[in-house]
């Protein structure tokens, strides 16, 4: 478990450096060649996802992978004492190991975004209220959302056996990986990439505010996993829009407001039964 902790507190101790530096790659490649035209670089909500950003990396990341840690450590640790294929990993040539790593934490990502769409969606509707989409917006994630993929993740992660330098380039690849896909380009992969790995155009598809797009492509990377749990959406075009819906016009603007919203949500379904 040590391992894990370490691997994840190295992936966030870069974060500052990495937002300048992706900032600044994905500003010269959204001008270039953007999938929507219309989208400044620095939208009418950019200090809000650059806040969650900075806040989640430098305030709740370090203390969630903390408590989650010892927590398995206490719970998971007695219930599964041994890590199932750590010798097999171990002896894999570091190439294969950050292979085999980035594609186990997307499998993790499909699942626990899944069940973020169906069972917390006050949450992860924060991540998907922003009316444009670009790199920033793969930060655009509430704190406890935060907290859900480190369980699952380091949970998956201490199963299977995984740990040191796959797993720092895994979680680090995944996350800019991520950047990419959320980023403002007109790309897409042509048969059979398209199948394989996740795309820019690929991704906006997952925050369409189209009927026909909801419960499509969660995977953050490889596109496969979706296909082969039939949830691969990859039309021609582009979105309409995007956005949560009805539910759009009652939407709080303010930082504050977006990371209180979960709570005055789930309190007012409450408050209705």
């Amino acid at each position: 478990m040590l391992e894990q902790i370490q691997a994840f507190i190295k992936s966030g101790a870069s974060f500052s450096t990495e937002i300048i530096v992706i900032g600044l790659v994905f500003f010269a490649i959204e001008r270039l060649r953007p999938a929507e035209k219309d989208t400044p670089f620095f939208k009418s909500d950019f200090r809000q996802e650059l806040g969650f950003a900075l806040i989640n990396a430098l305030i709740f990341l370090p203390i969630f992978t903390i408590f989650v840690a010892l927590a398995l450590n206490y719970i998971a640790e007695p219930l599964i004492p041994y890590q199932m294929f750590a010798g097999e990993i171990e002896a894999l040539p570091i190439v294969l190991q950050m292979l085999l790593g980035a594609f186990i934490l997307d499998f993790s990502t499909y699942w626990r975004h899944r069940f973020t769409h169906r069972y917390l969606w006050p949450v992860h509707s924060i991540h998907h209220s922003a009316l444009s989409i670009n790199w920033l917006t793969g930060m655009r994630l509430h704190p406890i959302e935060i907290l859900v993929a480190l369980f699952f993740d380091l949970f998956l992660l201490h199963v299977l056996g995984f740990g040191g330098a796959g797993m720092l380039f895994a979680m680090v690849f995944l996350r800019g990986y991520n950047h990419f896909t959320h980023a403002n380009i007109n790309l897409e992969y042509k048969a059979p990439l398209k199948y394989i790995l996740a795309s820019p155009k690929y991704h906006r598809w997952h925050h369409a505010d189209e009927f026909a797009a909801h419960g499509k492509n969660y995977c953050s990377t490889f596109s496969c996993i979706d296909l082969a749990f039939g949830t691969f959406y990859h039309p021609e075009g582009l979105p309409k829009g995007y956005g949560i819906g009805d539910d759009q016009a009652h939407y709080p603007q303010a930082l504050h407001g977006q990371l209180l919203y979960p709570f005055k949500k789930i309190l007012s379904k409450k408050s209705k039964k």
